[in-house]
């Protein structure tokens, strides 16, 4: 145990606070960002750090093996986003937790489905080898761990039983009705840590103490969920399942790891038909209460919730479609509406920070409509500014449709205008087509994904 202690502290120098990587080659991501163009896709180096998809995997994550009878999983592969989480609560308790009227509170939340109870096995783990007491509760049962072993706190124990501030871990799965009564009187030692999907009616008793601070844990990147895969005990769960259960369903364990065959089948069923009963006014509720911190059996299927900025543990929660398939599946639902209210729904969703990738959905609506029915373009070159005749700082390219300031770019503007070019779009078919794909592409022809798929 001491030498698990001994590395729990080697793995704090290597996570600061919000999981920034010490060492000058574990950051040399650091920076990369993405931010969203008009048809909420993404923009490279534009201030938002993600790491969403393959690498969130640092020296320091590791198997942690449980093999607990009766308790499920056997073994647990710990992402760096639980560390991340565990070292904020601690710089958070080491801030708060002095002597004062109210303990600290923490609510930890995220997508359903991606292992936020398992996190704390891990935080657990990290008590038990930093000899801190702590207590769980499991059961309708309090389990008071310390020095000497496990005790079981009798009915009448008081919270000034306790001569400092005890973290306390609380599963939403032991108790739907929020946290319990008992952990949240108007003074307390406990630094209750309530670990739930995203309700906020479950953790508003926690408003008793202190105002909770809410943390949003990330959903997995594609690396990770592969490396937890090789604890799986399914048979099936190959690279291939993950990634195509990856891409199709979401970045969510139980999805890609966790759950059989015919459970899938029935998920995409509830998927498909939910889907097609969706409406603009329900796209607009669910991705809203997402963003709120709530989510429902339908929001939870087509919403991604995670931060947005990846590598930051306290920062504000954003809702994307949860991926591409998914997306063109809610696009080809809204491409007959109207053109105004397409763009409508298109400039509600682009000009919430918190909710721009969710206009793609009805960008790429107009887009196949437009398509569909047929376009003229008018092209221009754009002009571009070249070295030495600015600012470091200011941008390269420029449009060639609006006046620009800068005499050399406007004198390249004027000239690029003599090199326009039209392009005229008549599709002289549509074809519609379904998961399987096509076998050949002919020209003249607009393929589009079927409605029904």
């Amino acid at each position: 145990m001491e030498d698990e202690g001994a590395e729990w502290q080697k793995a704090q120098t290597q996570i600061r606070l919000g999981g920034q990587p010490e060492d000058e080659d574990q950051d040399q991501d650091k920076g990369k960002g993405k931010a969203m163009d008009e048809g909420g896709g993404e923009v490279k180096n534009a201030g938002e750090v993600t790491n969403e998809d393959d690498d969130d995997i640092l020296p320091s994550c590791y198997v942690l093996d449980i093999s607990i009878h009766g308790i499920a999983p056997k073994s647990l592969w710990i992402r760096t986003d639980y560390i991340r989480i565990f070292n904020f609560f601690q710089a958070y308790y080491d801030e708060m937790a002095k002597p004062m009227d109210d303990a600290p509170s923490a609510v930890l939340t995220g997508q359903p489905g991606i292992g936020k109870s398992f996190w704390m096995f891990y935080a657990a783990r990290r008590l038990l080898a930093e000899r801190r007491p702590f207590i769980w509760f499991y059961k309708a049962t309090y389990y008071l761990f310390v020095d000497d072993g496990v005790h079981i706190l009798p009915p009448d124990w008081r919270h000034d039983d306790f001569s400092c501030i005890v973290w306390t871990l609380v599963d939403s799965d032991q108790d739907r009705d929020g946290v319990p009564g008992t952990l949240v009187p108007h003074v307390t030692n406990l630094f209750v840590m309530y670990v739930t999907s995203p309700a906020v009616e479950r953790w508003s008793r926690l408003g008793n103490t202190k105002q909770p601070i809410v943390v949003i844990m990330n959903p997995w990147g594609r690396r990770e969920m592969q490396r937890a895969a090789r604890l799986s005990r399914l048979e099936g769960i190959t690279e291939t399942h993950v990634n195509e259960m990856f891409d199709q369903l979401g970045p969510v364990a139980r999805l890609c790891i966790k759950w059989t065959s015919d459970q899938l089948a029935q998920y995409r069923n509830e998927l498909h038909q939910a889907i097609s009963k969706i409406t603009a006014d329900d796209i607009k509720k669910l991705t809203i209460e997402a963003c709120g911190l709530t989510m429902d059996a339908v929001s939870d299927k087509i919403c991604l919730l995670r931060r947005q900025k990846w590598d930051e543990v306290f920062s504000q929660a954003v809702v994307a479609p949860i991926t591409d398939y998914i997306k063109t599946k809610l696009s080809n639902q809204f491409r007959k509406l109207k053109r105004a209210e397409q763009i409508r729904l298109y400039q509600f969703f682009e000009k919430r920070p918190e909710l721009r990738r969710t206009a793609g959905i009805f960008y790429e609506a107009i887009i196949q409509s437009r398509f569909r029915k047929g376009m003229h373009l008018e092209l221009v070159p754009m002009v571009k500014l070249e070295k030495g005749e600015g600012s470091k700082t200011l941008p390269r390219w420029y449009p060639s449709h609006t006046v620009l300031c800068n005499p050399l770019l406007e004198a390249a503007r004027q000239q690029a205008l003599g090199q326009q070019i039209s392009v005229e779009i008549r599709p002289k078919t549509t074809v519609e087509y379904t998961d399987e794909g096509l076998r050949s592409i002919e020209s003249n022809i607009f393929y589009v994904p079927a409605l029904t798929n």
